[in-house]
């Protein structure tokens, strides 16, 4: 999966970093509007031991946050030296843990990676103290050294791996994100499965898969009612016209419109959405992802799932299934991986 969030510091964020010296020990970096801030500042008050625990109360039982803490060291260039510290609580809404463990590397990049000498994770403020700054940088220099890439890969896996809430009835253990499903998608998609209806189209509520809608529809139908404005999981069966046979898709559909929060909420937990049809449909032989709900037609589907056999003897480039009003090369089609 992607783990940049498109989510970037305000001007404001830029400037009181770049304007902290001597006086500055820590600032408080949120995510507010989808948009990176500093919500609060503390002023030095000691050395940088001493002040370790000044920001204590900003790490509270269900909100995440990055701490931005001045270091009394300098760079070979007379800046500061800073540490970041990423705190994420257990309790910390499951989209909440997914956007900081993202964000995490635009912030330092746009703040100024060189800046950086340190960075620590941890889900409880004793983490955060004094003596557990400490026992970081003793279990740092203990390990085997590390890329930045490989350290930023498992602060998100940390931050997948927590709990998903208490009324779980399907639990889902591949990679990415894991969601219930309510008691109502679970029917629907048993419903689906007897073929008492063609079309499920599922979304994500509080941190559950829920019904979208569930209903017998053609397929000139299905496009109107797929929001262009927030992601949708639509699980169709097509039948083919020439015949009586039929096929089942998965298509993804992330509008452009959407919120970011929501295409990665959406994204990071696709794969177990499918595992969950697969267990109980068997393989679906096609998954797509499109970002306008109007590709979704007749035809589409139709060369999508039943291409014509190529009577020519002409060697043919790969071309994708036409899109609306018999258009090609516009649909982005993306097989989903598991």
């Amino acid at each position: 999966m992607s783990h940049q969030s498109g989510i970037r510091p305000s001007p404001e964020l830029i400037q009181t970093f770049s304007k902290a010296g001597q006086s500055t020990r820590a600032i408080q970096v949120i995510i507010s509007d989808e948009t990176l801030v500093a919500n609060e500042t503390i002023n030095t008050s000691s050395n940088f031991e001493n002040d370790f625990s000044t920001f204590q109360s900003w790490l509270t039982p269900t909100a995440p946050c990055f701490v931005l803490y001045r270091m009394d060291t300098l760079t070979k260039t007379g800046d500061y030296d800073w540490l970041i510290l990423q705190y994420v609580p257990d309790n910390a809404k499951v989209r909440d843990k997914m956007l900081y463990a993202a964000s995490r590397a635009t912030l330092t990049k746009e703040l100024g990676d060189a800046k950086f000498v340190d960075s620590l994770y941890g889900t409880t403020p004793a983490e955060f103290t004094l003596d557990g700054y400490r026992k970081h940088v003793a279990a740092k220099n203990a390990e085997a050294p590390r890329t930045e890439r490989e350290m930023e890969m498992a602060r998100v896996k940390l931050a997948e791996s927590g709990e998903m809430g208490s009324s779980v009835r399907k639990t889902l253990v591949a990679s990415g994100v894991s969601f219930s499903w309510s008691a109502d998608a679970s029917k629907r998609l048993q419903e689906f499965k007897s073929k008492g209806i063609n079309l499920l189209q599922l979304k994500i509520d509080e941190e559950s898969i829920e019904t979208d809608r569930a209903d017998i529809s053609s397929p000139s139908d299905i496009s109107a009612n797929v929001s262009t404005t927030s992601p949708r999981f639509v699980l169709y069966r097509y039948k083919n016209p020439g015949d009586s046979s039929d096929a089942t898709i998965f298509v993804y559909v992330c509008p452009g419109a959407s919120k970011v929060k929501e295409r990665m909420l959406y994204s990071s937990t696709r794969g177990n959405v499918i595992q969950v049809i697969e267990e109980s449909l068997g393989a679906l032989g096609k998954k797509v992802e499109i970002d306008d709900p109007s590709e979704i037609q007749p035809e589409w589907l139709e060369d999508f799932l039943f291409p014509k056999v190529e009577t020519s003897t002409t060697s043919k480039s790969f071309a994708k299934p036409k899109g609306p009003g018999g258009a090609r090369g516009a649909t982005r089609l993306t097989k989903v991986g598991v």
